[in-house]
Formats: C-alpha cells, sequence, structure tokens
C-alpha cells in the first residue's frame, strides 16, 4: 500500500515538473476574433503566409541514376504495371498538399497557401494505362491544384487526369484554382485487329479514351476551374469525357466569383465527346465557357460498335448565381470526312441568377462530307430538340440568350432544331437564333425563341436559311411576352434551291401595357413545289399594336403563300398587314389581317397575288374594327393563269365612334375562266362611312365578275357612299354589282354599276338608299356588249349538254341515211 502511494506522489510531482517547463497548450480562437488571446506556444516552425506545395513528375524520357549505379528513369515508382518486356502500361500517381493545422494549434496556420502539381510525361511503343490527380486543401487560404499528362502512345489507352482545389474557406485576397490539362496521342497507323494489341479490357480495337477533370472549390475570393483533353490519332477512334466544377462561397454567404472552363478537342476515326460544365457563385459573378472541336477523318473499322455515328458531341453547361451576374456559353464545332455527325446540346448553355443579369449562347456547327449532319435531334426521334440555350433571372436584372446553328451535308441530310429561352420577372429578355441547314438531300430545321418578362420589355428574334437539292423545310417561332414594356417578335425565313421547299414562320408579341410588334416573312423560291406560311400577331391592353405577316413562294409546278396577322389593342392604335404572293404554274396566295382596339384608330391591310402560269388563285380578307376612333381596311387580291383564275376579296371596317373606310379590289385574267369577287362593308355610328368594291375579271372564254358594296351610318349630317364596280370580259360575261347605303338614320348614297363585253354578256345591278331624314340617292347601271341572237343561240346550245347530245345524234342520224 505503501509502495502505491509512493508511485502516485512520484507521478504527480513529475507532472508539475513537466508543467513548469513546457507551457499549456491551449485550443487557439478563430483567427478573425480580435480578441483572441496571446498564443503560448508556437507548434508548427512556420511562418504567415507561407506556402505548403506537393508536386509529384513522372517522365519516362528523363534518365536517372540510383545510387547503387543502376539507371531508371523519373517517376519510375509510378508504375503499377508492366507487360513482357518491363514496358509500363500502367502508371499512376496522386499529389496531395493540405493544409498543415486542421483544428487551429498553430494560431497562424489557417494562412498557409496550399499548391500541389502532378506533372506525367509518357512514351510507349504500346497502349498504356495513365492515372494522375493532384488534389490541393486549403483552409482560410487560396488552394491550386494542377494536373497536366502528356502522353504519345500505340494502339490505344485510357487515361484519367484530375485535379481538386478546396479553398475552405478562401480569402478575398487569392484564388483557388484546379486545372487538369490532358494531351494524348496514338500513332498506330494499321486499324486491323492484328495490328491493335489489348491491354485492358476497357480499351481495345484501337479506342483510346480520356477523363479530364478540374473542380475548385471555395467560401470566399476568386474561383477557377479549367479542364482540357485533347486527343490525336489518325485511325481507331477516341472516348473523351470533360467535367469542370467551379464554386464560389460554397459553404457561406460571401462574396466570391467563380470561372469555369473546358475543352474537349479530338482528333481521330470516330470519335464520342461529352463536356459538362458546372459554375456556381453566391454573391459575385459566375462564367462558365465550354469547347468541343472534333475531325473524323472516317477510318474506323472497328470503333463501330462503340461509336455508332462517325462523330457524337454532347454538351451540357450550367452556371447559376444567388447574387451576381451569371454568364454561359459553348462552342460545338465538328466536321466528318465520312460518315454521320450527331451534336446534342442538351442542356447546352443555361444561365440562371436570382438577382442580377443572365446571358446564354451557343455556336453549333456540324459539317459531315459523307453522311448526315444533325444538331439537336441526333436520334431522330423528334422528341424534344435536344439544343438548348436559356437564360433566366428570378429577380431584378436582364435576361439575354442567343443561338447560332449551322449544320452542313453536301452528300446527304443536314437537320437542325434548337429552343432559345430568355425569362426575366423584374428586366428586360431579349432572345435570338440564326440558323443554316444546307443539304443535297433534305435540309430541315426547326427553332423555337421564346422572351418573356414581367416588366420592361420582351424582343425575341429568329432568322432561319435552309437550302438543299431535294427538299428544303423550316418550322421556326418566336414569341415575346412581358407585362408591363414593349413586346417585340420577329420571324424571318426562306427555303430555296430545292425540288420541294417549305418555310413555315410564326411571331406572337404580347403585353399588357405598353408597344407590341409581331413580323412574320416567310419565303419559299426555285423547284417543283414551294409553300410559305408567315402567321403574325401583336396583343396589347394599353399600348399600340403593329403586325406584319408576309409569305413569298415561287417554283415551275405548285406553289402556295399563305400569311395572316392580326393586331389587338384596349387603349392604343392597332395596325395589320398581311401580303402574300405566289408565282408558279399552279399558283395560290391565301392571306388574312385584321386591327381590332376598343379605344383608338385601327387599320388593316392584306394583299395577295396568285400569278400561275396555268392557273391561279387569290383568297384576300381584311377587317378593322374600334369603339373610340377611326377604322380603315384595303384588301386587294390578284390573279392570272391561262386555264383558270380566281380572285375572292372581302374588307370590312367598322366603328362605334369615328370614320370607317373600307377598300376591296379584285382582279384576276385567265385564258379559260376568269372569275373575281370584291366585297366591302363599313359602319359608323358616329361618322362618315365610305364602302368601295371594285371587281374585274379579264376571260378569254368566260369572264365573271361581282362587286357587292355596303355603307351604314347612325350619324344624321354625315356622309354614307358605297360604290360597286363590276368588269368582265370574255366569250361568256357576267357582271354583277350590288350597292347599299341605308341606314335608320342617314339614308346615304349607292352607286352601282356592272359591265360585260363578249359574245353573250349578263349584267345584273342594284343599288338601294331610302329617303328618311335627309336626301338620299341611288344610282344603278348596267352595260352589256353581246353578239346577234343568232350567235348566241349556237353558243348556248354548244355549251348545253343536252342540245348537244341532240346536235350529235342528228349527225348521226343524217350520216346513216
Amino acid at each position: 500500500m505503501k509502495s502505491a502511494t509512493l508511485l502516485v506522489a512520484l507521478a504527480l510531482c513529475s507532472a508539475v515538473f513537466v508543467a513548469q517547463a513546457r507551457p499549456r497548450r491551449e485550443l487557439q480562437q478563430a483567427p478573425w476574433d480580435p480578441n483572441a488571446p496571446t498564443p503560448v506556444l508556437t507548434v508548427l516552425p512556420l511562418k504567415s503566409n507561407d506556402t505548403i506545395y506537393a508536386t509529384g513528375v513522372v517522365d519516362n524520357r528523363v534518365p536517372v541514376v540510383a545510387p547503387d549505379g543502376t539507371i531508371t528513369w523519373l517517376g519510375e515508382n509510378r508504375v503499377t504495371e508492366e507487360d513482357g518486356a518491363g514496358n509500363p502500361i500502367s502508371v499512376s500517381q496522386s499529389i496531395t498538399a493540405n493544409y498543415p493545422n486542421k483544428e487551429f494549434d498553430n494560431p497562424e496556420g489557417w494562412r498557409f497557401k496550399t499548391k500541389a502539381n502532378a506533372s506525367m510525361t509518357i512514351v510507349s511503343k504500346g497502349n498504356v494505362d495513365l492515372f494522375n490527380a493532384a488534389t490541393a486543401n486549403g483552409k482560410l487560404a487560396p488552394a491550386i491544384a494542377k494536373a497536366g499528362t502528356n502522353a504519345i502512345v500505340n494502339g490505344g489507352g485510357f487515361a484519367v487526369t484530375d485535379a481538386l482545389a478546396f479553398g475552405r474557406p478562401g480569402l478575398q485576397y487569392g484564388a483557388t484554382v484546379a486545372v487538369a490539362d490532358q494531351y494524348i496521342v496514338d500513332t498506330t497507323q494499321d486499324a486491323t485487329p492484328t495490328a491493335i494489341s489489348t491491354q485492358s479490357g476497357f480499351v481495345d480495337d484501337g479506342i483510346l479514351a480520356g477523363v479530364a477533370r478540374a473542380r475548385a472549390q471555395a467560401g470566399q475570393g476568386e474561383t477557377v476551374a479549367l479542364a482540357r483533353n485533347v486527343m490525336n490519332t489518325n485511325v481507331g477512334g477516341t472516348v473523351s469525357d470533360v467535367r469542370m466544377n467551379a464554386n464560389s462561397a460554397k459553404w457561406y454567404m460571401a462574396p466570391g466569383h467563380a470561372i469555369g472552363g473546358a475543352a474537349n478537342i479530338q482528333r481521330t476515326g470516330r470519335l464520342y465527346q461529352f463536356t459538362q460544365g458546372r459554375t456556381r457563385s453566391d454573391l459575385g459573378t459566375a462564367q462558365g465557357g465550354v469547347l468541343n472541336w472534333g475531325v473524323s477523318n472516317g477510318v474506323t473499322p472497328w470503333a463501330a460498335k462503340l461509336v455508332p455515328n462517325n462523330i457524337y458531341s454532347e454538351i451540357d453547361n450550367t452556371v447559376n448565381n444567388d447574387a451576381g451576374n451569371a454568364a454561359a456559353g459553348f462552342l460545338n464545332i465538328q466536321k466528318s470526312y465520312g460518315g454521320k455527325v450527331a451534336i446534342r446540346n442538351f442542356p447546352g448553355a443555361t444561365a440562371s441568377t436570382a438577382v442580377g443579369n443572365a446571358e446564354a449562347g451557343g455556336v453549333t456547327i456540324a459539317y459531315s462530307e459523307g453522311g448526315k449532319a444533325q444538331i439537336g435531334d441526333y436520334d431522330q426521334e423528334n422528341d424534344s430538340p435536344e439544343n438548348d440555350v436559356a437564360a433566366t433571372t428570378r429577380g431584378r436584372g436582364t435576361a439575354e440568350a442567343g443561338q447560332i446553328n449551322i449544320a452542313l451535308a453536301p452528300n446527304d441530310d443536314a437537320e437542325s432544331l434548337g429552343d432559345v429561352k430568355a425569362t426575366a420577372n423584374q428586366g428586360s429578355a431579349v432572345a435570338g437564333a440564326f440558323t443554316l441547314t444546307n443539304a443535297y438531300g433534305t435540309a430541315e430545321q426547326g427553332v423555337d425563341v421564346n422572351a418573356r418578362t414581367s416588366e420592361y420589355q420582351a424582343i425575341a428574334g429568329n432568322v432561319g436559311v435552309s437550302q438543299a437539292q431535294e427538299r428544303s423545310v423550316l418550322a421556326n417561332s418566336a414569341t415575346a411576352k412581358t407585362t408591363t414594356g414593349s413586346a417585340l417578335a420577329y420571324n424571318i425565313a426562306n427555303a430555296a434551291v430545292s425540288e420541294q421547299n417549305s418555310a413555315t414562320t410564326s411571331s406572337d408579341a404580347t403585353t399588357t401595357t405598353g408597344q407590341a410588334a409581331g413580323i412574320a416573312v416567310s419565303t419559299s423560291v426555285g423547284g417543283v413545289h414551294s409553300d410559305s406560311q408567315g402567321a403574325a400577331s401583336a396583343t396589347t391592353s394599353t399600348g399600340n399594336a403593329l403586325s406584319l405577316g408576309v409569305g413569298v413562294s415561287g417554283s415551275a409546278f405548285t406553289t402556295r403563300a399563305v400569311s395572316t396577322s392580326a393586331a389587338a389593342s384596349k387603349e392604343g392604335q392597332a395596325v395589320s398587314a398581311s401580303w402574300s404572293g405566289a408565282a408558279s404554274g399552279d399558283a395560290t396566295a391565301d392571306t388574312a389581317s385584321s386591327a381590332a382596339t376598343t379605344t383608338g384608330n385601327a387599320a388593316s391591310a392584306a394583299q395577295g397575288y396568285g400569278l400561275g402560269v396555268l392557273q391561279g388563285k387569290a383568297t384576300v380578307a381584311s377587317s378593322s374594327g374600334t369603339e373610340a376612333g377611326s377604322a380603315g381596311s384595303l384588301a386587294v387580291g390578284v390573279s392570272t393563269g391561262v386555264i383558270q383564275a380566281q380572285s375572292k376579296v372581302a374588307s370590312s371596317a367598322e366603328t362605334k365612334d369615328g370614320r370607317a373606310q373600307s377598300l376591296a379590289g379584285a382582279l384576276s385574267a385567265a385564258g379559260v375562266n376568269s372569275i373575281a369577287s370584291a366585297t366591302s362593308s363599313g359602319a359608323s355610328e358616329t361618322g362618315d362611312v365610305t364602302s368601295n368594291a371594285q371587281a374585274g375579271a379579264i376571260g378569254v372564254f368566260h369572264g365573271e365578275a361581282a362587286a357587292t358594296s355596303s355603307s351604314g351610318t347612325g350619324c344624321v349630317d354625315c356622309i354614307s357612299d358605297s360604290v360597286a364596280n363590276a368588269v368582265a370580259t370574255g366569250v361568256v360575261a357576267d357582271a354583277l354589282a350590288r350597292s347599299a347605303a341605308d341606314s335608320d338614320k342617314n339614308p346615304g348614297n349607292a352607286l352601282a354599276n356592272a359591265i360585260a363585253v363578249g359574245l353573250i354578256s349578263r349584267t345584273s345591278n342594284g343599288g338601294s338608299s331610302r329617303i328618311a331624314v335627309g336626301p338620299g340617292q341611288a344610282i344603278s347601271g348596267g352595260f352589256a356588249v353581246s353578239a346577234g341572237k343568232k350567235v348566241q343561240d349556237t353558243i348556248n346550245a354548244a355549251m348545253d349538254p343536252k342540245a348537244k347530245a341532240a346536235s350529235v345524234a342528228a349527225q348521226t342520224a343524217g350520216q346513216k341515211a
């Protein structure tokens, strides 16, 4: 018992002596605390602002003499596997730099920077698997990690390069950077099964695979992540995966900028590319860009089972921000000398921020010399465009999105689909796209552009051109919508050169308070058949509305042009115009325009021209209406054809308080059958009204013209005039003119005139007015020029089937007799 007590006393005495000889060790407070106690002990003999380095170098080109005299090469200890001849077939290194004091035992340790550098250079006569990684961990100080890999191989291989930098959290004065750079060259010249060695289970048949990843995260300050993978081989194929992630203000809300970049560059037989970008900042700016570039020479007989297309390229780039600007972009350029090029930008470029400006853009170019060039719908399932660019601002700030697509296939089909969206809440929204498709077979495109915001202006623009030897197709749209501000949407499309051409455009501009303008222009020219459709609309509650729709078509045999336009406003002017023109052997032009408003003037105009060699047809309609203001409407239709021409035109203008003017004109010219019909009407409760209908039918064999006009006003001392003129020529000519100017309070003036000139001419006309309060008159006239009765009977008999049958029977009976 006494011995045990003695041992305890000795232990206590030893502890006292040790405590007196060494200061007490304490856990220090956070360095940002201004009242932190004076440090008692420095655990690590390092000075403030020092840098912790970690470096690894592998290079089999550099000889190293060991102490025992043997010759090795730099970094040979990183070899994990060799072949039978002693050549490295698997090399791996991982370099890590850590901040020195994880628990703040060192009062100044938090200020140490960390830098990790991993370098690898390998030259081999066979295929090699490589893994190269650099990791830097910093705390309250910048962290930098760089990994670089360069290799020359023969027969394929698999390479991975990683760079990870973590500054938890990093200070404002420094930057956290991660860079992964990889460059691989395959010297294989023969792509036969016997010439390609197989060392790895994943890589065979001359496939060169590579992965490059860069990831940087910090709590404050600059955060940069850059990743690049370049692979070059003459035969076989490449599979490349590149990813970057830059995340600033990861752990708490703090000012910091995030910058991310990724490049995926391949030159080979067949190639597969996937590139992903993730850039984020909580408070600052966020910018992320991605580059995909590939060239395929088409010499790839053994890579087809892994890469079915000569080129497949995919981009997924997203940039997010909570408070600050966000910008995302990509560039995807692919060229193939052999087969198909398939590009999928999904989601492409997406920029989003809560408060700040958002910008997103993308450029895609696909060229295939011996196959198809497809952008978007690479699998031809028509499920989604899969070529997206989107910019979104959830709070205050502008949103801008743009896209350029070029698909070229001189010996096959080309297709380009796309979707562009700019969405803002308290700022302007601007979206635009330009698309070009050129092919030998079918050139097709379909791109939708949308700009939407709650406040300020919304602008959406879309321009497309499609050219092909056989068939050109366009179906594009533009939509601009806002609640408070102006809205502008325009869409221009052209399909040309092909045997069959089709162009369809639509634009829609909508706002509640502000100006609205919608423009749609569609042209289709060339080949055997062409059709174009342009539809435009503009709608606003408080402001002016302007709409313009144009359709133009031309071809050798058949063509059709359709255009529609509509402008609507509640408090403001409404102006709408629609124009369509078609020219070919068989031409059809259809157009319609309407303008409507509650308070303000309304004006509408529509013109259609169906100019056919054999036959032409024009159908035109225009209308305008308002409750407080003037209304004007104009409709004109012209058609030509050797066999038949038909023009049908209608115009109407109506207002409750103001003037109303309407004019309809129809003209047709044909060798066999010519028909022209014009209808016009005007009405007002408190203002002058004029209505005019003109119809002219010029036919060699038959001409038929009909003009109908009506006007009415509720004003006693206002003007109410109605005029209808119809002129027809031909062997058989029919002219009809009707005019009416009548109302309960104002009888008005009506004039109807019908003129028919032919061997058989018929006229029908009528004018009506009612004398009530004031003077009113109705004047109608008819003028017909015909041949003698004998000639008329002969022509009538020739046109009557029964008479013609009886004549044939009589001639037959006479011949038998």
